[in-house]
């Protein structure tokens, strides 16, 4: 299948920035995407993505602060239907301090995430070689627990979008309520060991372990790096990764108050009204 034309990737990105910056969220909108549009491949996705990143960036959405990995676990692959993982871009506004109240209404289907994530000391380059695990745990500066707010902005099912088209629209990501670092971070021999736990209104709705993600969390970061060499890009010092989900996904509901917990890093915590 030929890739999509640059003409095609810029109309696909303007369609999906108007969709992203209305004054208020407009109802699941894939299927009004005009079909010449829509990504089929991969690739295309991540063409559309970095199209979109500088319209949303002038928009409001503010820099880039680095990176989701999305779809790490079996099971998030089974819900999405996706082959592997896959990543988005993330923003300064997509940042939400601890403890706020946000308004549920602000989104269509939010899902709630509980992950660890990692802000890197050095860059990661995998265009002339891939990255290895020891290069990636090497280049981490920070371990801090954090929720990821993402939102299903599709009609249909879970599951039906498609793989291609979910990347272009930065894999569901919208908010990110980062934890504090803890004193001592764990090493990275300990992170497949760790639980993750989210809780709704207190009570235990999932968990996991680290091991869940690709058998070890910085096999997202690897990836990620490995991903993006393919494309012609790097991963910046700086930036913050996301290693996607521990435990499954929460769906949320109006009113719900959300905690994160993940051992030797610590909780975090976002409510919701509305």
């Amino acid at each position: 299948m030929p890739p999509l034309s640059p003409e095609t990737v810029d109309a696909a990105a303007e369609w999906l920035a108007a969709q992203l910056t209305a004054a208020a969220p407009p109802p699941a909108f894939t299927s009004d995407m005009p079909a010449g549009l829509r990504p089929e491949t991969e690739d295309d996705g991540y063409r559309i993505q970095r199209a979109l990143e500088a319209r949303l960036s002038e928009r409001g959405f503010g820099p880039t602060i680095g990176w989701k990995v999305g779809a790490t676990t079996l099971g998030t692959q089974r819900l999405l239907k996706m082959p592997g993982p896959g990543a988005g871009r993330m923003f300064r506004a997509s940042v939400v301090e601890p403890g706020s109240r946000l308004d549920a209404r602000l989104f269509r289907r939010a899902g709630i995430e509980c992950e660890i994530v990692v802000i890197l000391a050095r860059g990661l380059d995998a265009r002339t070689r891939p990255v290895t695990l020891d290069e990636a745990a090497a280049a981490v500066g920070e371990m801090r627990p954090a929720i990821e707010i993402v939102d299903y902005r599709f009609g249909g099912e879970l599951g039906t979008t498609g793989a291609p088209m979910l990347i272009a629209d930065n894999l569901l990501h919208s908010r990110i309520v980062l934890g504090e670092p803890p004193d001592r971070a764990p090493s990275p021999d300990e992170l497949p060991s760790l639980v993750g736990v989210t809780l709704a209104n207190g009570r235990e709705t999932a968990r996991g372990t680290g091991a869940d993600v690709l058998g070890h969390p910085l096999q997202a970061v690897v990836w990620l790096a490995n991903r993006l060499g393919q494309l012609g890009r790097t991963v910046e010092a700086g930036e913050t990764v996301m290693t996607g989900t521990i435990p499954a996904p929460y769906w949320l509901a109006p009113g719900d108050r959300i905690e994160i917990r993940i051992d030797r890093l610590g909780s975090v915590a976002v409510s919701f009204d509305g």
